[in-house]
């Protein structure tokens, strides 16, 4: 009897551990960044790889010219990213965070940076 109450226990404890854990959504981490904007002759894209919060874990970046696509692979715990565009041409610089965040999805999250982007000086 005292045997029974026992395995009784240990069962009903795995039962209870195994259905309390749950299976997290599997992330595709790439994701693409294009830009197709017409200005500028020089433009740098700063991604900011953010967790669930928004808090900054990673960031990169990278020089584009027009129409050009570059891969990344976010870091572990990515979940959302913010890019900050740095644009020269001969009438002025364009600085700015696209007025977006992007977040990844179980495909691979294409991102495009074009004329329609809106671009502002405070972060999203």
């Amino acid at each position: 009897m005292k045997y029974i109450r026992i395995f009784a226990v240990i069962a009903a404890s795995m039962i209870f551990l195994l259905s309390s854990c749950t299976k997290e959504e599997s992330i595709n981490r790439n994701y693409t960044v294009t830009f197709n904007g017409s200005y500028g002759y020089s433009t740098t894209i700063r991604v900011f790889e953010c967790n669930e919060n928004g808090d900054k874990i990673f960031d990169t970046s990278r020089d584009f010219s027009q129409g050009e696509t570059k891969s990344f692979t976010a870091q572990p715990g990515t979940k959302k990213m913010k890019l900050y565009i740095h644009t020269e041409s001969m009438f002025g610089d364009i600085r700015g965070y696209v007025q977006r965040v992007y977040y990844l999805t179980t495909s691979p999250t294409s991102i495009v940076v074009d004329d329609n982007t809106t671009i502002g000086p405070n972060e999203p």
